[in-house]
């Protein structure tokens, strides 16, 4: 069995549905020797003479993207996808499903804009003006997702991966021009 097939299968035994596991890069590249090897050759008379083997080097990389909903697990999908023949592991990122994410930007937009409002009505009533209004507004958006590095060194197969997560913030900012008389 390929390693890409172990790899998946020990994925999707570990609980990892085939549809959360995703190709992200396939490639085969040829690699000159470094080390051009010595190779024996024996002659007519019983003598042998050395010369330097030009055999090709290939190398396959089949990388994957996994994706898992409970942040608990990501230390055991590790552990699997490293079990099913996975040499290396790029990193960890932790981020927020598309719903959370709107759901939670919706909520920042909401305070954003009244923390606009309150600063905006502390201007106009240092001034002896009113808000009459709202004539802009921007929304920056910003929420990026919390990375952590991870390592496959081998280590002792009993000892389980933890990987520790911090948290994951959505960020907006307002500009907000408001008229006032």
């Amino acid at each position: 069995m390929l390693f890409d097939q172990r790899t998946r299968t020990a994925l999707r035994e570990a609980g990892v549905p085939a549809d959360a596991i995703e190709t992200t890069s396939y490639r085969v590249t040829e690699r000159p020797p470094q080390y051009p090897k010595p190779v024996e050759t024996a002659t007519a008379g019983g003598a042998s003479s050395g010369s330097a083997s030009t055999e090709s080097v290939y190398e396959a990389v089949h990388a994957f993207q996994v994706t898992v909903d409970d942040p608990e697990r990501a230390g055991a999908v590790l552990d699997a996808a490293v079990g099913g023949g996975a040499n290396r592991v790029q990193g960890v990122r932790y981020t927020l499903s598309e719903e959370t994410q709107a759901d939670l930007r919706t909520e920042a937009i909401h305070a954003a804009m009244t923390d606009a409002h309150a600063r905006a009505s502390a201007v106009a009533n240092a001034s002896d003006v009113s808000i009459t209004g709202l004539e802009h507004a921007s929304v920056g958006y910003s929420g990026m997702p919390v990375a952590y590095a991870a390592s496959a060194s081998g280590g002792d197969a009993a000892t389980p991966t933890v990987i520790d997560r911090g948290p994951v913030t959505v960020t907006v900012s307002v500009q907000a021009t408001y008229t006032a008389a």
